[in-house]
């Protein structure tokens, strides 16, 4: 470093980068001066948004047009100084050298995942900033991720799907199947088990079955041109886990055809954003022999975390057992001294969760009623442990784009941005 640079930059306590909604964003912002420098402020500012944009093409005048669609929407806008001037002054004189300066910022639990699609994403960004006098300001920022976290007190059942196809010249001649999931929300690393019970009474005989995931991407924006609709949507789709195998079920056949397979990288689900949505399905095709068989196909919608929560572990002496009617505030609050006290780890939320686990609990794990920070069931280190890997990049994912979808970026072109903790399609 030259004995002249002035410089800014920011250490995260958790160097993957990975955060779970409602855990706590702590580091350090580091400032090397060469020289005294006079500075009104330092600030840290976390941030995070869904943004989208894409053109769409109208009839107008005669001609066809391209209008511009966008739309934004903050999850995380948080600014705090970390250090100012003493005694109320405006501005204060910084010595020579190196100065470190904590901060702490809380997440909040409606944060959503991390998402990098063709026409929009979600991305949280933290800057520091070194107000100086007579000066440009020292600038410095990072980008870190955040997680979808499924609960481990979401109870699943097994999940159902039916097809029942007649055929076209005969109605007494049909193929029916009954495809069955252990449960409808999988986090990444977990196994997928698809079974299907196959009866075939379809004329001709079932060749092969195909089985994968199929994600489905929506993005809404507007538009200020009044010539034309102020709101529209652009969809995108991709198939990942794809394989076909092949099966011989002859008319009148009964048969079972199960297969297992890991969900190794894949995007999350996104449902409570009024600007992207991302769904995912178990899909299966049955392709029937002859030349005028139509395939049959069905599709089970399915739910995708980026990461599940393992069911606290305590010491025998101390298990705590929930009555069964809502708990009271001394019982709460003498239990969770006891556990913080033990591993650091607040239960107020799981305790919450498990005296509500009999109600119509829905199945979103992002969604949220509130954007405000609060205490998290969830440790604060929790990213750094080893079983949750970053998201994966563009060119981990394992899709192949459908034949209706827009061709794919060029991987050599230039990033627009650092993509360390980046999804991409």
């Amino acid at each position: 470093m030259s004995s002249s640079t002035n410089e800014i930059s920011i250490i995260l306590d958790n160097p993957s980068g990975i955060y779970a909604p409602g855990s706590l964003l702590t580091g350090s912002v580091i400032v090397i001066l060469s020289k005294p420098k006079k500075s009104r402020r330092i600030t840290i500012h976390a941030y995070g948004h869904a943004k989208t944009n894409f053109t769409k093409t109208h009839y107008h005048d005669s001609k066809n047009e391209q209008y511009h669609y966008s739309c934004k929407k903050s999850y995380l806008d948080h600014c705090i100084p970390v250090w100012k001037p003493s005694n109320g002054i405006e501005k204060e004189e910084l010595q020579p050298g190196q100065h470190s300066f904590r901060f702490s910022i809380g997440i909040p639990w409606n944060c959503l995942p991390n998402f990098e699609g063709r026409f929009g994403h979600i991305r949280y960004n933290i800057k520091a900033e070194m107000h100086l006098s007579w000066s440009f300001n020292l600038t410095t920022e990072k980008r870190f991720a955040v997680m979808s976290i499924m609960e481990p007190t979401i109870y699943n059942q097994p999940v159902k799907g039916f097809i029942s196809q007649t055929n076209t010249f005969s109605s007494t001649k049909l193929v029916k199947a009954e495809i069955t999931l252990p449960k409808r929300i999988y986090a990444c690393g977990e196994e997928i088990t698809v079974a299907i019970v196959i009866d075939n009474h379809s004329g001709t005989s079932i060749e092969s079955i195909e089985t994968g995931i199929q994600s489905e991407a929506c993005y809404a924006g507007e538009t200020s041109f009044s010539v034309c609709s102020k709101r529209k949507t652009e969809h995108e789709c991709f198939h990942s886990f794809c394989k076909t195998e092949s099966v011989h079920i002859p008319d009148g056949g009964r048969d079972l055809y199960r297969r297992t397979f890991t969900i190794s990288k894949q995007l999350p689900t996104i449902s409570d954003c009024p600007i992207i949505i991302v769904k995912h399905f178990v899909y299966v095709k049955i392709n029937k022999k002859g030349i005028f068989s139509s395939t049959v196909m069905q599709t089970i919608p399915i739910i995708l975390t980026t990461a599940s929560l393992e069911p606290l572990q305590l010491p025998p002496k101390l298990a705590i057992t929930i009555p069964p009617s809502a708990p009271r505030r001394d019982f709460v609050e003498k239990e969770e001294a006891i556990v913080n006290s033990i591993v650091g780890i607040s239960l107020s939320s799981s305790i919450h969760n498990i005296s509500s686990s009999n109600s119509n609990h829905h199945l979103n794990p992002s969604t949220s009623s509130s954007s405000n920070f609060r205490p998290s069931s969830v440790p604060n280190d929790f990213a750094l442990m080893e079983t949750y890997g970053a998201p994966p990049a563009y060119n981990e994912i394992d899709t192949i784009l459908s034949p209706t979808s827009n061709p794919p970026p060029n991987p050599s072109a230039p990033p627009e941005y650092d993509e360390t903790f980046v999804q991409k399609f």
